[in-house]
């Protein structure tokens, strides 16, 4: 972050390449988009011409995680969190023992989650959400059958 100063402005844009010729990676200013706060479009648009970047606006996604200038909503981090059901879909439960069902859970699964979790504080329906593809792809079953969790041994009184 740095002030709308032409100064400020030129020298961000020689540490950009200062970066690109030391790290000997190539910076696609074309691609590159720069989101400015608190000034008039007309300065907006002077910034992102001197950085040679597209003039970018809040909502956008970064990484695959919306970003906004303000608090987001449930229905914005839905799609996101609905991500996690596509990465098990493929995974064929019904053919993993409930270890292994485990282990994709907790590496795969949940390092998704976490990595959410480092933008935001997640509200409440969105961790049901999460713990809803959790459980339901460990007790997947046969097709579209669904095994079912239970809480002890079950016992019949002779």
């Amino acid at each position: 972050m740095v002030e709308g100063s032409a100064v400020d402005i030129t020298n961000l844009k020689f540490l950009l390449l200062c970066f690109q010729q030391m790290s000997s990676l190539k910076i696609n200013f074309d691609k590159s988009a720069v989101m400015v706060l608190g000034y008039g479009p007309d300065e907006c648009q002077s910034i992102a011409d001197c950085l040679n970047c597209q003039l970018g606006s809040f909502p956008t996604s970064y990484l695959g995680i919306p970003i906004s200038d303000s608090r987001l909503t449930v229905a914005e981090l839905l799609p996101t969190v609905t991500k996690l059901q596509h990465r098990v879909e493929p995974w064929q439960g019904r053919w993993l023992s409930k270890a292994a069902r485990t282990v994709l859970i907790n590496s795969s699964l949940s390092s998704l989650l976490l990595f959410i979790m480092s933008f935001y504080n997640l509200h409440e329906t969105l961790h049901h959400e999460i713990a809803k593809f959790q459980a339901r792809f460990f007790w997947a079953g046969e097709g579209d059958k669904q095994k079912y969790h239970q809480n002890g041994p079950l016992t019949r009184d002779l």
